[in-house]
């Protein structure tokens, strides 16, 4: 699980009110937690906006971890809910945010998510100077970690105990940047997981889009969305920080003009062969695209 750092006493906090929506409760009248995905999310970007800095800059999701709090409950229907949230550490690229949600004045639920800062092609960008005056007093020179857990390994996967299921992606579930957002990734633990959930903490592998077919795996304690690839494999590069990068979207675009490239006159090299043994390697064409693992307790109050 992810540290939950205690609310700060000086530095900038910015809290927001929304009314529990039909669309965001399920039938038993809590909020799901699809839907409070989507309440850390806008307030996170209403909080950037408020600060002046630009509407067009894009953060996507690394690791969200959210909880009940101590006697808290998950907010229900037609409530009004508090989200009061904090920068609670930072990185060269990255961020650490902190949210409380309340009702009447009550911690019902506590979040922290780790975000990073993307350009249009996925690529993570440093965080500027301004970033640290605005954001950098409330978490104190807290460091956040870019470490997330590992991955299922095709083992895992293989295992008896885990079953698996078609997961459709849906045109809805796009965004602007044009994945699966990530409060539609959260509608899998809705989907799958038991009742009585009072944590869950969910890490992004990489993007998750329209493309190929997605299942969702499913074991004691944990969800994960696998998605194959209709392609070859890959597709994606990976940064120096261990996070998934988007593919050149630029290369998929077409309609440009051709390039005039001379060719070159490389000689060839004599290269001894190797002796190089087999290795008996299953077959697997799929990327982790969202683990889950989930803990379960009490049933909603």
């Amino acid at each position: 699980m992810m540290e939950l750092v205690a609310r700060p006493e000086r530095g900038r906090r910015y809290s927001a009110t929304r009314t529990v929506r039909v669309s965001d409760a399920g039938p038993d009248g809590a909020l799901r937690l699809d839907g409070v995905a989507r309440y850390l999310q806008d307030i996170a970007t209403d909080d950037w906006v408020d600060s002046g800095f630009s509407t067009e800059d894009t953060w996507v999701v690394r690791r969200a971890y959210v909880e009940l709090a101590d006697g808290g409950r998950w907010p229900r229907y037609n409530e009004e809910v508090t989200a009061v949230t904090w920068c609670a550490g930072t990185g060269p690229a990255w961020a650490e945010r902190r949210t409380d949600l309340e009702v009447e004045g009550q911690v019902m639920v506590r979040a922290t998510a780790l975000w990073v800062l993307v350009d249009e092609l996925g690529r993570p960008l440093r965080l500027e100077d301004r970033f640290q005056k605005i954001y950098g007093e409330a978490c104190g020179g807290r460091k956040a970690s870019r470490k997330v857990p590992a991955a299922p390994s095709a083992g895992d996967l293989a295992a008896p105990n885990v079953s698996s299921q078609p997961w459709a992606v849906r045109k809805a579930d796009i965004d602007v940047v044009g994945h699966v957002n990530n409060a539609a990734i959260w509608s899998a633990v809705v989907e799958a997981a038991p009742a009585g959930l009072r944590t869950v903490d969910l890490v992004h592998h990489g993007a998750l889009d329209a493309e190929g077919s997605v299942s969702l795996c499913s074991w004691p304690g944990h969800l994960c969305l696998l998605a194959r690839a209709s392609g070859p494999a890959g597709g994606g590069t990976t940064g120096g920080d261990g996070a998934t990068l988007a593919p050149d979207r630029a290369s998929a675009r077409g309609g440009g003009p051709e390039l005039d490239v001379p060719e070159l006159d490389v000689p060839e090299l004599d290269v001894p062969e190797l002796d190089v043994p087999e290795l008996d390697v299953p077959e697997l064409d799929v990327r982790v695209s969202a683990v889950l693992s989930v803990s379960a307790g009490p049933a909603r109050g």
